[in-house]
Order: structure tokens, then sequence, then C-alpha cells
């Protein structure tokens, strides 16, 4: 059963949701093994990704805030459609 329910969620969602199926329960276990000290690691790890708005050229950044503004527009649209169907359901 778990096996269908994986390659199902494997069609639906593509490779993210198979990366969290592959990489959750190591992950998971590290965290309960090592507990703070795992996490200070994780948190430096992610850390190394952020780049300061000033390090990056002005066109870069034009563009790096069109991509977000429209990611968040697509965001804010699937909220609003998901508020709305709920409230259509509570009323009926």
């Amino acid at each position: 059963m778990m096996q269908n329910d994986e390659k199902h969620l494997s069609q639906c969602w593509g490779r993210w949701v198979k990366a969290e199926l592959r990489y959750s329960g190591p992950r998971e276990r590290k965290k309960a093994k090592d507990g703070k000290s795992y996490l200070n690691k994780e948190n430096e790890r992610v850390k190394t990704y952020y780049k300061p708005t000033t390090d990056i050229g002005p066109n870069k950044l034009r563009i790096r805030r069109e991509r977000i503004r429209k990611c968040m527009q697509r965001l804010r649209q699937r909220q609003r459609e998901a508020h709305d169907d709920q409230e259509s359901q509570a009323v009926e």
C-alpha cells in the first residue's frame, strides 16, 4: 500500500516529493540523534546560501525582484481561491 501511495505522490508532485520521501527519514534520525549540534550545523549550512542584496548587481536584483513578485502574486491568488472555496463550502 505504501508503495502505491509513494508512486501516486511522485506522479502528482514530481521530483520534489521523491526527494522529500528519500531524505526526510535520514534527516529526522540525524536530528533525533545529534539534537542541537545538528540544528546548529544545519543553520550554518543554510546561511551560506544567503546573499545580501548589496552584493547583487542592479540588473540581477531587478530580475530577482520581478521573479519574486510573480511568485508571490501566484501564491496569494491560490490562497484567495482556497479561502473562497472554504467559505463557499461552509455556506452550503
